[in-house]
């Protein structure tokens, strides 16, 4: 989960959410690519005090630094709003984001619910097991 903190030791000029340098760069470094990242809420009232951007104009600037999942923890109406904001951002040329940058976002959240088991079977509805089943099996010890 990404951090809202403007890290000025790191280089920092504005928060981390938004930040390719500390979210797209710094964290996949150190944690690699197939880390999922998601904010922490972007209806907090310091990343938008910081940032004087509404939520649905933090929701495609955080994907564009590296996010993969948003956390909005406000209204459904919000969550609608940064929902077109990011659709109109696929359509645009000038956009800070692409469809590739979003498959990327797919792809790792589709791995992570694989992994855990949360998969389900498209004809039968059956959930899928998990490719280890250490994380998931209260009854079975990790090795």
């Amino acid at each position: 989960m990404t951090s809202h903190a403007i890290y000025r030791g790191l280089g920092g000029t504005r928060p981390a959410t938004i930040d390719p340098a500390i979210t797209g760069q710094l964290l996949r470094r150190e944690l690699g690519d197939k880390v999922v990242v998601i904010t922490d809420s972007l209806n907090a009232r310091g990343v938008r005090d910081a940032t004087g951007l509404t939520t649905p104009q933090l929701c495609p600037a955080a994907i564009a630094a590296g996010v993969d999942m948003l956390l909005l923890t406000g209204s459904l109406e919000t969550a609608r709003l940064c929902r077109v904001r990011l659709l109109d951002q696929l359509s645009d040329d000038r956009s800070v984001i692409d469809r590739e940058r979003l498959e990327e976002s797919v792809t790792r959240v589709l791995a992570l619910k694989a992994r855990v088991g949360l998969v389900r079977n498209l004809r039968t509805g059956e959930s899928l097991p998990a490719p280890d089943h250490r994380c998931c099996d209260p009854q079975r010890s990790p090795d």
